[in-house]
């Protein structure tokens, strides 16, 4: 990505927000009471510059069946990333 404003210039950098929903079927592959899972994932993208950026993201998963029925998964990963 090019930052046109980047930090160290003067600049914030640029920004993304990313959004992402996905689901599983837990019960093929032979578990025929394993249920399902649905996650909900937002996240925010910060490119300092045009080879540095880091990122934070937010999960939030749900679990309907098996021995983890009702089950609510939270996770947050923060990664920092450089390209040289």
């Amino acid at each position: 990505m090019k930052v046109k404003n980047p930090v160290g210039d003067g600049g914030w950098g640029a920004w993304q927000v990313a959004a992402r929903y996905d689901t599983i079927d837990l019960s093929e592959g032979g578990c025929a009471e394993c249920g399902t899972q649905d996650t909900w994932l937002l996240g925010v993208n910060w490119h300092l510059n045009d080879y540095t950026r880091l990122m934070l993201n937010v999960a939030q998963s749900e679990i309907d069946g098996g021995i983890n029925n009702g089950a609510d998964i939270t996770g947050v990963a923060m990664r920092a990333q450089v390209d040289w």
